[in-house]
Formats: C-alpha cells, structure tokens, sequence
C-alpha cells in the first residue's frame, strides 16, 4: 500500500507516494503490432506521430487516468518515488496501474551498484542509522546529499542485467601509469559476481554477491593498497536499497570512508505483441 497524505493544496485530492522502477514508466507511442493481418517484415514501420518517450503524466493518461486541475505527478528516478497528486478514486486507480506492470510478463533484474567515498564521521553515523531497518534509501539520500554539497565523491558504481537464478560477471580495470618520479602507480579494479534469484511473491529478492574494489591514490605512493572484499548473501526487495558494506583504506583511511550501495529493480518483460 502507497504512502500517503491528505493535499494541501486541494480541498478532496489526497497525494499518494509510489514506489516505481523508472523502466516500468518508460513507453513510448511505437505503432502497433495488433493487427491480424499480413505484415511485411522488411517494410518501414508507419507511425502516426513521431516516435517519442512518454512521460510518467502521459503514460499515465495512456491507461485512462484523468488528471483535473491542481491535480500533479512528480517523479524522482534516483528514489524511484513517483509523487501523485489526485481524487482518491483516481489515485486508486493508479495503484491499480502501477501493480498491474508489476506483474505482467517475465522478469529480469537491473542491479546498480553505487561506491561513495564519505567523511569518516558522516560515514559512521550513516552505518548506524542502516542498521535498525531494511530499505536504507533515507541514507543513500543523505550520502548523495553530501555528494552535491562537494563533501563526498561518487567513487565507482555499475549497472547490470540479470536473470533470475543466472550468475553474472563484471570486471573493470584501470591500468598502471607511471609519472614524472618515475614511481609507478596503480590503477584501479571492480569485481563482481552476482547471483539474485526472484522470490515467489515477484518482489523480495535473494541475492548472492561477491565484490571487489580498489582504487589508485593520486596523492600518495604508498604500499599497494589491498583491495576490498565483500561475499555476502542478502534478502533485499525490488526497487529498495541496501547498504551492503563499508570500508577504510589507503592513505585516507583515517578520516574518510567508502560505503557500497545495492538498488535492484525487477524488470517486467512485456510481450509487446499480446
């Protein structure tokens, strides 16, 4: 069930907050595949208007959802929150809408991975807060806080696809550099092995993990810096986000600190020709 608060706005709207993987808003006005007749597979296809992507308003309205005056939609695809404003009878059926892709069609699952590196203080205290409950979106919102206010820096992050019960690899690595001393300096390296499997209720998720991370200092030619391990296996939910570890190393490790962050989203794989 949505969160939800009365409108201060309108006298009789109510908003409601959605939780919403921003893939399940994406449609576009692509033309038809419907049609029970001959169709030509080499032929252009024919488009009533010019191809674009709808947004969340429209997309919406595609589905019959009426929007009167002072009625609004807000959407913030980093918290994945989808903000409407409207009569209770409408908002229903948006919730309605909203379950409906959910469920429809086979899944696969987006996974991002974000790494931020934060002061140590603020860092501890985000570790603190993450430990009294599951979704730690209020403290992913703190760190990216942080990151636009210049105290924190996005230190690494990945997207990747994955199937239900399907392993995954990525790897990333930067190569070595040698500068003007003549010292050589380490590049960087991501590792990760990922194994979710889809719980029966299409929405908890269990996730088997292994990451590695490790970054060159541009500042300071010490020992080679020791990578970061994390193997874990989680139960995380579609569209939340988990707070996967934290870590101090390098030169700065004793006033800053990395945290890893895990979003999933469970894509729902429409048959476009149904």
């Amino acid at each position: 069930m949505p969160e939800r608060k009365e409108s201060e706005v309108h006298e009789g709207y109510e908003t409601w907050y959605f939780v919403v993987a921003p893939v399940m808003l994406i449609q576009s006005n692509l033309p038809s595949f419907k049609s029970g007749g001959a169709v030509d597979p080499f032929a252009s296809p024919v488009y009533s208007e010019a191809p674009r992507i709808l947004n969340p308003k429209e997309m919406l309205e595609s589905y019959g959802i009426q929007f009167p005056e002072d009625s609004a939609v807000k959407y913030d695809p980093g918290t994945m929150i989808l903000e409407v404003t409207n009569t209770v009878e409408q908002l229903e059926l948006v919730e309605a809408v909203t379950e409906s892709i959910r469920i429809c069609g086979e899944s696969q699952i987006y996974h991002r991975i974000e790494i931020l590196e934060l002061p140590l203080v603020d860092a501890i205290k985000l570790e603190r807060s993450a430990a009294s409950h599951f979704d730690h979106r209020a403290e992913w919102k703190v760190a990216r806080d942080l990151l636009r206010l210049g105290k924190a820096q996005l230190a690494d992050s990945l997207a990747i696809i994955a199937r239900s019960g399907q392993r995954v690899h990525f790897e990333s690595v930067l190569g070595s550099s040698v500068v003007e001393s003549g010292l050589s300096m380490e590049g960087g390296r991501l590792s990760l092995d990922l194994d979710p499997v889809i719980g029966g209720d299409d929405y908890m998720i269990d996730v088997n993990l292994a990451l590695e991370w490790s970054k060159s200092d541009a500042t300071h030619f010490s020992p080679k810096q020791e990578p970061a391990r994390i193997e874990t296996t989680i139960t995380t939910a579609d569209n939340s986000f988990r707070l996967i570890g934290a870590w101090s190393s390098g030169a700065a490790k004793n006033n800053r600190r990395f945290l890893a962050f895990l979003i999933p989203s469970i894509q729902r794989v429409r048959n476009w020709y149904d």
